[in-house]
């Protein structure tokens, strides 16, 4: 009887766990099927912009917090939208009028949205009359190589997007280029499979734009303070005569001479998207000339740097006197102080205001 009994019991212990497993099953499956249509629906696989396995930051929300560039207690948000952009030009690239690109210097990790010098220029524009929608496409690292292979993989992916100006700051990352290179971040795409498809995935997820979401949201973080090269100017920098290699030009004549090849190319790639280029010289926070000669903050090597940069300035000043192109002279007409940079190149929120006041002080006489 009792052999029965517990044969019965066993039986039926397991008719509940294969139903509950049939059960478990045909939820999963419903999970599923709802994600994969969520996902459709939601994400950028099918509609909106696929960006694909772009090098190229999307649906970012971040928070700066602590940031020893605002004041205690400031909460400041860094956003970069699912076109990869930053700025409020409603969500529409349609609207956009000019794009402002560069490298690190003008996405600005460590600056808040309304804080970016593209967005002071948008509002100071504004508040004179000149009614432009700035949308900022900045991304670290690129250099010219980056954005001549943004007219081919990406600017024609965001749906609308026909800016009249396309303002370009940039030099310092020209430095980095080898004179044949083309490769890096600057491609656009990774060189590993694994994190092309990563990419890919992060580009187009509705999940993983949650994820960054909430991630962004309720972790209170500092950004970008790792950049650190060099030295910012403080009220208490020392600056000295800095001691730079004479034979400089022309150690970085193939180079300078590649970055004019690529200004070219630029130039013709931008007009043929009908948009107008300006172009914009850069340059270092811990070096300055000082009565002819070559300053830097004790330390900080930025003399040679300011040299280097001071060689691609003058090719781009000479390109666009050359073609007639439409060139602002940032690096010979705009003075930075102390706490305006916290490194040798990238502004705090005091240094990107004074971009922005400057440029747009420039473009009232440029844009119609």
């Amino acid at each position: 009887m009792r052999d029965t009994v517990a044969a019965a019991q066993k039986r039926t212990l397991r008719a509940r766990l294969s139903e509950w497993g049939r059960v478990a099953l045909v939820n999963l499956a419903i999970l599923l099927v709802l994600t994969i249509v969520g996902e459709l629906l939601l994400g950028t696989w099918i509609f909106g912009a696929n960006l694909g396995t772009l090098n190229v930051h999307t649906n970012v929300r971040l928070r700066i917090t602590d940031s020893p560039y605002y004041p205690p207690g400031t909460v400041a948000y860094y956003n970069r939208d699912r076109f990869g952009l930053r700025g409020d030009y409603g969500g529409d690239p349609a609207k956009v009028t000019l794009l402002a690109a560069g490298g690190s210097t003008t996405a600005e990790v460590s600056v808040g949205d309304g804080d970016t010098w593209s967005s002071v220029l948008e509002r100071t524009l504004r508040g004179g009359g000149k009614a432009m929608t700035i949308a900022n496409a900045g991304s670290d690292g690129h250099s010219t190589l980056g954005h001549i292979k943004s007219f081919e993989v990406w600017f024609p992916k965001v749906p609308g997007l026909k800016p009249r100006y396309i303002l370009y700051f940039i030099g310092v990352n020209e430095r980095g280029v080898a004179a044949d290179a083309n490769a890096g971040a600057d491609t656009l795409a990774h060189s590993t499979a694994y994190r092309r498809v990563r990419s890919y995935v992060e580009n187009n997820s509705a999940i993983v734009r949650g994820i960054r979401i909430v991630r962004g949201w309720f972790a209170a973080r500092r950004i970008g303070v790792q950049h650190g090269s060099g030295k910012g100017e403080t009220k208490d920098s020392k600056w000295v005569p800095a001691r730079v290699p004479t034979e400089m030009a022309q150690r970085l004549r193939p180079q300078l001479e590649a970055y004019r090849e690529r200004l070219k190319i630029l130039h013709a790639k931008t007009l043929a998207f009908g948009a107008t280029p300006i172009y914009v010289t850069q340059i270092n926070g811990d070096g300055r000339l000082v009565g002819g000669v070559v300053h830097e903050i004790e330390g900080s090597g930025g003399g040679q740097a300011y040299v280097e940069l001071s060689l691609y300035n003058d090719v781009l000043r000479r390109f666009c006197a050359e073609t007639k192109a439409r060139c602002i002279d940032l690096a010979a007409e705009l003075r930075f102080g102390p706490g305006d940079f916290y490194d040798s190149y990238h502004t705090t929120p005091q240094g990107s205001r004074k971009i922005g006041m400057f440029l747009a002080e420039k473009l009232r006489a440029i844009i119609r």
